[in-house]
């Protein structure tokens, strides 16, 4: 499982490692995560948000995009 965020700055990283890793003939199954950073959470900001994500992780979907709030807060409340 592969796990990014935009807090933790790594999209480009594991996209890369994902191209090299699938390159070189490793053959598994891989669950990719990616989440929606707080500030981009309205439908409009979301949407090129995840975009991006899959552009930096050179990846054409992910299996699971996370959509939540860290601080223990709910949006629009």
């Amino acid at each position: 499982m592969a796990l990014t965020n935009s807090t933790y700055q790594n999209k480009e990283g594991v996209g890369a490692a994902i191209k090299t890793a699938l390159n070189g003939g490793l053959k598994c199954e891989l669950f990719i995560t990616t989440k929606l950073w707080t500030k981009d959470m309205s439908e409009d900001k979301a949407k090129v948000a995840f975009e991006t994500s899959l552009k930096k992780l050179q990846i054409d979907y992910a299996d699971l995009y996370l959509i939540h709030w860290a601080i223990g807060n709910t949006y629009g409340v």
